[in-house]
């Protein structure tokens, strides 16, 4: 499928309303919040507040 991840929900949070355990869930490699200025106009892989799954972070110095 390509840079995405498919996968079966084992556990939730008590604030989860979208999913529940045994759903079939598939996940884009990149994540988003929806709430910046991209992500009202769907450029969700431009969220300031985004990246991407399993991204190495670089430290500083």
């Amino acid at each position: 499928m390509g840079h995405v991840a498919i996968g079966v929900v084992e556990a939730v949070g008590t604030e989860v309303r979208a999913v529940k355990v045994g759903d079939l869930v598939v996940m884009p490699f990149a994540y988003s919040d929806g709430t910046c200025a991209f992500c009202h106009e769907s450029l969700h892989m431009a969220c300031v507040h985004g990246g991407f799954w399993l991204q190495r972070r670089r430290s500083a110095g």
